[in-house]
């Protein structure tokens, strides 16, 4: 099943979707006309590490929240 999720036809129909809805860049600031590029680019190798499990995405900025000046604060 991953296979065909990750078959480049289905990423490219998902891309398309994304773009005719006019969907925003991502939170690493990758718009949808670059995403593009770099899916032509890299996606042999980025398919190959998913199925092999050697895929990590890199860490997103977190934000800490204090607890209890949230319930505080309610």
């Amino acid at each position: 099943m991953l296979e065909e999720i990750l078959d480049f036809r289905n990423i490219q129909k998902a891309l398309q979707r994304v773009i005719s809805n006019k969907g925003a860049g991502g939170v690493d600031g990758m718009q949808t006309d670059e995403l593009r590029d770099y899916l032509t680019q890299h996606w042999s190798d980025l398919k190959s590490r998913i199925l092999s499990g050697m895929y990590r995405p890199s860490l997103l900025r977190g934000i800490e929240i204090n607890m209890l000046s949230f319930i505080f604060c309610v």
